[in-house]
């Protein structure tokens, strides 16, 4: 597993994320992923605010405390950000919240990513 300053890669791009207002995280992944998942996760792995879901666009119980209009980070791949990246990109999509969300990192709604497929933070 990838680390950064002792971090799992999951772990440290959650903690950034917790550090600019981020309060809820849920993380796409197949069951047989599920294991590798809990430990990248590292501290954040029996966080009420982590919720792993096998399909962001299937239907599901987590939807019922998710706001679709709310805005997310939605992020595919291991991405190392700083947090003056993660604060940019809030205020951008503050700016522009009709911005499209096929990059690696971007800004949305989490009723844009359920129609996607995208994981989310």
């Amino acid at each position: 597993m990838k680390t950064i300053f002792g971090r799992p890669l999951l772990e440290r791009l959650i903690l950034q994320c917790s550090r600019v207002g981020v309060n809820r995280f849920v993380i796409e992944a197949s069951r047989p992923e599920r294991d590798t998942i809990l430990t990248a996760l590292g501290s954040f792995g029996s966080s009420p605010q982590v919720t792993i879901v096998d399909s962001i666009s299937a239907p599901g119980r987590w939807r019922d405390d998710v706001d679709p209009s709310a805005p997310c980070l939605a992020f595919r791949g291991n991405l190392v950000m700083a947090q003056s990246q993660l604060r940019r990109a809030l205020a951008d999509y503050a700016r522009n919240p009709e911005r499209d969300c096929a990059s690696p990192a971007s800004t949305t709604t989490m009723a844009a990513v359920s129609r996607s497929g995208r994981s989310a933070v």
